[in-house]
């Protein structure tokens, strides 16, 4: 069987795709994916026992029943299937990506959209070679709008994804220091970015940019876009990002003004779609973050400042100067984790890093360092460091932290929000 026939076997029998046995249904098609530390075409025996009717492999030695169906890449044939299923939608999607702020202003853009319309979004971060065509195949059939965010480590990794999903519109946050260990540089990561301007030149396709981001302007130039904000608009941001678009006044539960394009944004779609700005309004200021990005937690007398799911030189920075900037001084802990993905360049981003803390911390900031990459710097600045997030909770559990401000930034895989799970219980 070829891939179209696999796929319009699956259509017809209506059956949902999996890759882990944990999540199988009567209903359910399993596809054994390599990754880097297993190997799914060994599940499969456990995927017909957790009820799977088909199973689909690439290595026959795993292959021993008579529903099992052979493919020459399990990866490639996910990606083929969620094409085709794909080019049966006639429907806008919205394709976001850019250096940071994706999944934050893919939640907001969902978050107008779905005052009017029944949409489909990327769940989480869902957004790489495997999430996006899981995405995709999650999409029910009445769905009116999809929202699907990409991301990239490497180049050209964006148009692979594009070419699966086709998105009739896009829209790139910004160029920043993310993935540089993949991308080898700031300019690097900013012509993988420019490769959804790329495709987008040659497919029919509408582009928002932001008029005020210079290089997003510049690089576009060649694109169907649409400029925004296209009326008046200012800052209104104190801890929580906020702005006065068009003499309205719309005030997010986000921490930072950094979020202010991410909200611009928003507008700007729900715009293009016809939404009214008091339907957007209300729709961003009820939004509420989650998954540890951007989110304000008051426990007690202590207020968090909670970004500890990415983190990159660019936003640490953006994040780093909006806290001590707009909290107010007194007593703050400042816990800052290593930034992964940066290569050859970390110990110098982190010094960078470093460095800002320095330029902003007064008199009764406590400033905590967690990571090994941090850790490299423990004796060039006054702080306190250390080598995991365990060993910082440690410590932190003996603070008194009542009427304190607490400011959280690492990247996923420091689990900091480990330092404070038992001073504030996080969803």
């Amino acid at each position: 069987m070829n891939t179209e026939q696999i796929y319009t076997l699956l259509q017809e029998k209506n059956l949902s795709i999996s890759i882990d046995t944990r999540t199988i249904k009567n209903d359910s098609v399993y596809i054994g994916i390599k990754g880097d530390t297993f190997d799914g075409n060994s599940f499969a025996e456990q995927a017909f026992a957790n009820g799977a009717q088909y199973v689909i492999l690439d290595n026959a030695a795993y292959c021993n029943n008579e529903n099992c169906i052979l493919v020459p890449d399990t990866k490639k044939f996910l990606s083929e299937i969620a094409y085709l299923y794909r080019k049966s939608f006639s429907i806008p999607v919205i394709c976001i990506g850019g250096s940071n702020g994706k999944t934050t202003t893919k939640e907001l853009v969902a978050q107008v959209l779905q005052t009017q319309y029944n949409i489909h979004v990327t769940k989480g971060n869902l957004n790489n070679d495997i999430g996006v065509p899981l995405t995709i195949l999650a999409m029910p059939k009445d769905t009116e709008i999809a929202v699907i965010e990409i991301g990239a480590n490497h180049p050209l990794e964006h148009t692979e994804l594009l070419h699966i999903i086709e998105p009739t519109h896009i829209l790139v946050t910004n160029n920043g220091a993310d993935h540089l260990e993949g991308f080898g540089s700031i300019e690097g990561a900013r012509y993988a970015n420019k490769e959804i301007y790329d495709w987008a030149q040659h497919n029919p396709c509408t582009v928002f940019v932001n008029k005020n981001i210079t290089d997003l302007v510049t690089d576009s130039e060649h694109t169907n876009r649409i400029l925004y904000p296209i009326l008046e608009v200012h800052s209104n941001s104190k801890l929580f990002a906020g702005l006065i678009y068009n003499n309205t006044s719309i005030q997010s539960t986000l921490f930072g003004s950094y979020n202010e394009p991410n909200i611009l944004a928003a507008i700007a779609i729900g715009e293009f779609f016809s939404i009214s700005l008091e339907n957007i309004k209300n729709a961003i200021e009820n939004y509420i973050p989650n998954l540890k990005r951007s989110q304000i937690v008051h426990q007690d007398t202590t207020t968090f400042a909670i970004d500890c799911y990415n983190a990159n030189p660019t936003s640490m920075e953006l994040a780093l100067i909006d806290f001590f900037t707009q909290s107010p001084q007194g007593k703050r802990i400042i816990i800052i984790g290593d930034m992964l993905e940066i290569g050859e360049q970390e110990n110098m981003m982190h010094k960078h890093i470093l460095d800002i803390v320095q330029k902003y911390t007064i008199a009764g900031d406590t400033i905590l360092c967690v990571g090994p990459r941090f850790f490299i710097h423990k004796n060039e600045f006054p702080y306190i460091f250390f080598e995991t997030s365990q060993h910082a909770q440690e410590y932190f559990d003996q603070l008194d932290i009542e009427n304190n401000y607490v400011f959280l930034k690492a990247s996923r895989g420091i689990k900091l929000e480990t330092v404070i799970k038992n001073k504030v219980p996080l969803s």
